[in-house]
């Protein structure tokens, strides 16, 4: 890739604020235990915390009574529904983009995750290494958890398996508080973990799951334990006539394998990633190139033209098409989609063969054939190609 067309822009120093949505249990069959875990993540930059804080107490002051941002006190009728997207609104007056980490636990395999600090211990790494090498500094503030000889344990495992920790070349830091007394800011991260997780984890409204999706979508990057998570946000899309599950998961394996063995391609592991998602949330809308290029500004990574990118993706195997009639880009879920994708090509290749054979039988017509430039042996797959067509 050519080195002007793409580049990763470091912010001074941003904090991540980091709660939870769930349980470590993994007796999932057992009554009440919810099958799934969601950490969410929000990152702001350092110089807009001021900011961040004014609007925080708008909203505690707006939709809480001046208390405290609690999730799972936002009831799950219309009203709260209502309330959840006037929050998310209110939110985007602060610069701020969320990661978060949709943990499958019927689908964990590791007898030692069954442990609650195991389990803890071993999802904060896999959040928090997502923004490792990205920003000069990193702040991170999580949630507070367990008594304080776990506190102490657990950072002590970030700083030896993240290097998350002050040190005399680094200024990284990361913290268990109380997200009342000592950082009100992870609030907001207890706010996106409920959305998170009561919206994308099988919520039988599919009206309202849509509703929040859209609201925030565009700043929301999610990442899947594990990466076959199944249990997607739109399920009724899945189950219906126009999907076709073999097709979309030849598809999605061609994504799930260039990320899982790609280690030098960081923008095309994004851009696979951010249409995985799609797939998993809504898998008939296409991403266009100006999604792409502002999703992944938000995450610092800067790119030239993005059709640039999904061609040299489609070149080494993974399965992207663009629908007839839409701008952008998704994986196939049914023959249709996969048809125009094709009739697509043809619409662009086959005019182009035939304007190709009449400028040429002019050129060789006009100069009784002393330029006849398909003659030459580099142009023989491209003078067959034309043979084809003209022969039709």
């Amino acid at each position: 890739m050519c080195e002007s067309l793409i580049f990763r822009y470091k912010m001074k120093s941003v904090h991540i604020f980091i709660d939870e949505f769930g349980t470590p249990a993994l007796n999932v069959g057992k009554e009440g235990v919810i099958p799934y875990f969601a950490y969410a993540a929000i990152v702001i930059e350092e110089s807009e915390l001021e900011n961040a804080r004014a609007v925080h107490q708008q909203v505690v002051k707006k939709y809480f009574n001046g208390t405290h941002i609690k999730s799972s006190n936002i009831h799950n009728d219309e009203k709260g529904h209502i309330k959840r997207l006037n929050i998310i609104n209110d939110f985007s007056a602060i610069k701020h983009y969320v990661v978060a980490l949709l943990v499958d636990k019927a689908k964990i395999e590791s007898e030692g995750l069954g442990y609650k600090k195991s389990f803890i211990k071993f999802f904060n790494r896999i959040i928090s290494e997502h923004f490792k090498g990205l920003y000069e500094e990193i702040h991170i503030h999580f949630d507070k958890t367990g008594r304080k000889a776990f506190q102490d344990e657990l950072k002590e495992y970030m700083a030896s398996h993240c290097g998350i920790e002050k040190t005399l070349f680094s200024n990284n830091t990361f913290e268990v508080q109380d997200d009342i007394t000592e950082e009100p800011l992870i609030q907001m991260a207890d706010f996106y973990a409920g959305c998170i997780g009561k919206y994308y984890c099988g919520i039988p409204n599919k009206k309202h799951a849509d509703a929040i999706h859209n609201a925030i979508k565009s700043f929301l990057f999610i990442d899947w334990f594990p990466i076959e998570f199944s249990n997607y946000f739109g399920a009724q899309s899945f189950n219906s006539n126009a999907y076709n599950k073999q097709i979309a998961t030849i598809a999605i394996e061609t994504a799930r394998s260039y990320v899982e063995n790609t280690t030098n391609d960081e923008v095309g592991v994004e851009i696979v990633k951010l249409l995985l998602h799609e797939a998993y949330v809504n898998p008939y809308r296409p991403i266009s190139s100006k999604e792409i290029k502002n999703r992944l500004g938000r995450q610092g990574i800067a790119i030239g033209d993005p059709i640039v990118e999904i061609s040299r993706l489609r070149d080494n195997g993974v399965y992207i098409i663009s629908p007839i009639g839409k701008k952008g880009y998704k994986f196939p879920c049914n023959d249709k989609e996969i048809a125009e994708f094709f009739d697509r090509i043809s619409l662009n290749v086959v005019p182009q063969l035939k304007r190709a054979h009449i400028l040429h039988k002019i050129l060789v017509e006009q100069s009784c054939g002393e330029y006849n430039i398909l003659k030459d042996g580099n142009y023989g797959i491209l003078s067959s190609l034309i043979g084809v067509i003209v022969d039709r």
